[in-house]
Order: structure tokens, then C-alpha cells, then sequence
């Protein structure tokens, strides 16, 4: 771990408090997931109707946070083909997640289907690393199309809240031997019982043609993304006296090499809209640079919101 001084622990606690409160938004996965506790779906969506025209409010789609991570395992193997030596990454950095969505169809369809536009972020920053200027190790960028059919329906006591079609676009914008993205038409099928929400999520890649050769401009960057990341998610939703309990899930699918990766997050209340984050991700795809590297991440901080 590294040794930090009092003057750096206090502006870095300061920063993030600060980037956490500028988004000033309320709940999370916001109006796309029924708050199980005080309202239904469509009561979160009436919600959600009541503000997409305010110009002062931004919709949350994932969680919004900024934490201190521990990975037990950095990432420099895919920088040494751009000079930088082995070793240079610190194991602790500042993550950062910003996630925001839009709705595009107003009030038409009385809400039974919905359009809307996501755009999420997600940042590592060696904030404490003066050895390589801190820089920001990794930015993902993951814009999104989203087409949804909200027509709950129950059987055995389980409701299907909504169901989606998206087309989704993740790459970390950068050239050459570092350019890593993916373009994915994706589902999504969100079934409610209780204080619980699952979430599944399949995906499809869209294929890229091969690369001439490994200095090509064009092509596929990861054409063996899919091997570590595989074909889907799941995630489980637990809320109760406003603390909030996830676990996300990915698996390959595949019986030579089977990977999976978990993700669980846990978060309470401590002022306002600001909650104490926790954070542990063990697997694949930390980021779109460690999509094929194993890494361990303990974090700790806080977030503006949860799933729920």
C-alpha cells in the first residue's frame, strides 16, 4: 500500500466529495427499477416523467460514485508495447463512475414503451503515483440506445417489470496497440419480488472484420473479448431500510476454459443523497485495458446512488 501524506489524503477526500455532490440527481437505475419498499414500477416512472423535462435534473442509469481501490494485481502489460516499464502502476487507485440517462419519447405511449439514451464512464486514476505524473490509467466510454416494453406481468408471486432491447458501444477511445471496444446488442429482463430485483442480461456481439496485421488501424482490437467476458450478466438487487445489497455475474460459457467474474457492491445512507460505498470485484473486465487479466479490487468510498 502506499504512504500518504496528510495534505494528499485530505484534497483527495475533499475532490471526491466534491465531483460526488456536482452530480446532484436523485435515485438510481433510477426510474427504470421499482423502488420494492414504498411504490410500484410505475410509480417510479411516474417519478422519473415528472422531472426528464427539468433541465437542473439528471437521471442516474448505473451507480454514480468515486472510491479508493486496492487490485492486487495491476495491469502494465498492455502499456509495454507503448515504453512504459514493468512494475510502474501503483495497486491503489481513485475509480470513478459517472452513469446518466435520458428519456426521448416524452409522455407518448402512456410509458408502455419507452426510448431512452445512457452514457456512462468509468475512470481509474493513479492519483497517487508521482513516479508516472498520475495519470489516468484507463477511461471506458459506454454510450447506449435503449428500446423498453413495460407491461408487468406475474406468475408465482415473481413480476416481470419490464423487458429491453439495447444497442451498446464500449471502447476506452484509445489508438492502436491500446484501442480495446466492442459494439453489443443487448437484452434485458427485470423480474421483481419483494425487496429483490434480477436483473438478466444477454448480449450479442456485433462482429469486426480481422485485422491485416497487428499495426492495422482498422478491424477488431479484442477479437477474443468474449473468451474472458463472455456472453451475459445477472444482477441481483437486494434493498432494506435503504441499504442496498448487489452481486453482478459474468461467465464465458465454455467448458475447456471457464471464467467468471464477480461483483458485489454494498451501500447505506450517510447525509443526504451521499452513501458509504463498498465494493469487491474479482474477474474479468475491471476495465476495457484488464478485459483479459484476472484481477482482485477492494474499494471503498461514496456513492450518490445505488441500483435501486
Amino acid at each position: 500500500m502506499l504512504e500518504l501524506n496528510h495534505k494528499r489524503l485530505t484534497t483527495m477526500t475533499a475532490l471526491i466529495v466534491m465531483v460526488l455532490s456536482a452530480l446532484g440527481c436523485h435515485n438510481a437505475m433510477a426510474e427504470r427499477l421499482e423502488d420494492v419498499q414504498t411504490s410500484s414500477f410505475e410509480e417510479r416512472q411516474a417519478k422519473a416523467n415528472e422531472t426528464e423535462n427539468n433541465p437542473y435534473v439528471l437521471l442516474p442509469y448505473k451507480p454514480n460514485y468515486a472510491i479508493l481501490s486496492y487490485v492486487t494485481a495491476p495491469n502494465d502489460q498492455a502499456y509495454e508495447s507503448v515504453g512504459l516499464p514493468s512494475n510502474s502502476f501503483d495497486k491503489s487507485e481513485v475509480e470513478f463512475q459517472l452513469s446518466i440517462y435520458f428519456p426521448l419519447l416524452g409522455k407518448r405511449f402512456e410509458r408502455t414503451f419507452d426510448m431512452s439514451f445512457a452514457f456512462t464512464t468509468h475512470a481509474f486514476w493513479q492519483a497517487f503515483n508521482d513516479n508516472i505524473s498520475a495519470p489516468f490509467r484507463e477511461t471506458n466510454y459506454e454510450p447506449e440506445f435503449i428500446m423498453s416494453l413495460n407491461t408487468p406481468w406475474t406468475f408465482f408471486g415473481i413480476t416481470n417489470v419490464s423487458n429491453s432491447i439495447s444497442i451498446n458501444h464500449e471502447s476506452n477511445g484509445r489508438y492502436q496497440n491500446l484501442s480495446r471496444s466492442w459494439n453489443r446488442i443487448i437484452g434485458s429482463f427485470i423480474f421483481e419480488k419483494g425487496n429483490y430485483i434480477t436483473v438478466f442480461r444477454p448480449w450479442y456481439r456485433l462482429p469486426e472484420r480481422k485485422k491485416k496485421s497487428p499495426d492495422d488501424t482498422k478491424g477488431d482490437d479484442n477479437p477474443d473479448i468474449e473468451v474472458y467476458l463472455g456472453y451475459f450478466e445477472w444482477l441481483n438487487i437486494y434493498r432494506v431500510n435503504q441499504q442496498t445489497f448487489s452481486l453482478r455475474f459474468m461467465n464465458n460459457c465454455r467448458d475447456d476454459v471457464n471464467r467468471s467474474t464477480v461483483d458485489i457492491s454494498y451501500s447505506i445512507p450517510l447525509y443526504g443523497r451521499l452513501r458509504a460505498y463498498v465494493k469487491y470485484f474479482n474477474g474479468f473486465g475491471r476495465s476495457l485495458i484488464d478485459y483479459n487479466v484476472r484481477q482482485n479490487a477492494f474499494s471503498l468510498g461514496f456513492a450518490l446512488n445505488d441500483w435501486l
